[in-house]
């Protein structure tokens, strides 16, 4: 008799902890509710290629033009250390974005199972 009750009492905190998590999922804005992953991936995309090397201008108002020219050699001096670490960081975005893309179907496939989930109970407990 007592372990009837116990076990009833288990069932009700697990039906609420249940209910109250599935609250929680709905809540949470997703791609297809909110913008919010679709707005983030699009800034990923943004920053996705990094620039090696950026316009050189003059900080020295006299001397610029020595200062460009001497920027400009250094920067081809350093060329061949500078660029293979350019080209790694572009590779390592590229497979970032792959998996938030990966990541992203996964979870609109979580949702949508979910939402039939919730569908198939309502129905049950409708009949």
């Amino acid at each position: 008799m007592i372990a009837e009750a116990d076990a009833k009492q288990a069932q009700a905190r697990t039906a609420a902890a249940v209910d109250a998590i599935r609250a929680e999922v709905e809540r949470v804005p997703t791609a297809q509710g909110g913008g919010d992953v679709e707005r983030a991936l699009a800034e990923v995309r943004r920053q996705l290629e990094v620039q090696a090397h950026w316009g050189i201008t003059p900080s020295w108002p006299v001397l610029g033009r020595v200062e460009v020219l001497g920027k400009r050699a250094m920067r081809i001096l350093l060329r061949w250390y500078i660029n293979p670490i350019v080209e790694q960081q572009n590779a390592y975005n590229l497979a970032v974005l792959a998996a938030l893309h990966e990541l992203e179907a996964q979870i609109h496939a979580i949702t949508r199972n979910m939402h039939q989930a919730s569908v198939n109970k309502q129905q049950r407990d409708a009949q």
